[in-house]
């Protein structure tokens, strides 16, 4: 509900800093048991049918969001999995600066998006 919230209430690129920000931060990377739940189940999820589609509900409302933030359906998925994944390989690296590294190629890629 905060990122509908965030997308519904901002201009798009505030609502897309907004949501992305926090998403694509550090903290959020070092906080697995917290953190979203596609960055942390989605393997998981995958191999359990009987639980996907409340996962792909969740998947579904994410990408709204971004979609009022972004100009076409294509670029909210393409931010979303951008996102999703970044946060999973920053978790995946031995060391702080590549972790960094992939979330700020990720913010970077993200908030071009906005601009396209």
């Amino acid at each position: 509900s905060r990122l509908e919230r965030f997308s519904a209430e901002n201009p798009p690129d505030v609502a897309l800093q907004r949501i992305g920000g926090p998403y694509l931060d550090p903290a959020h990377v070092a906080e697995v048991e917290r953190g979203c739940v596609l960055t942390t189940l989605g393997p998981e999820v995958a191999r359990r049918p009987e639980v996907r589609p409340g996962v792909a509900a969740s998947m579904r409302v994410m990408a709204a969001a971004l979609e009022r933030c972004l100009p076409g359906d294509r670029s909210a998925l393409a931010a979303l999995a951008t996102m999703v994944g970044a946060v999973v390989l920053a978790r995946l690296a031995d060391d702080a600066a590549t972790a960094e590294a992939i979330l700020t190629a990720a913010k970077a890629e993200v908030q071009r998006g906005v601009a396209g």
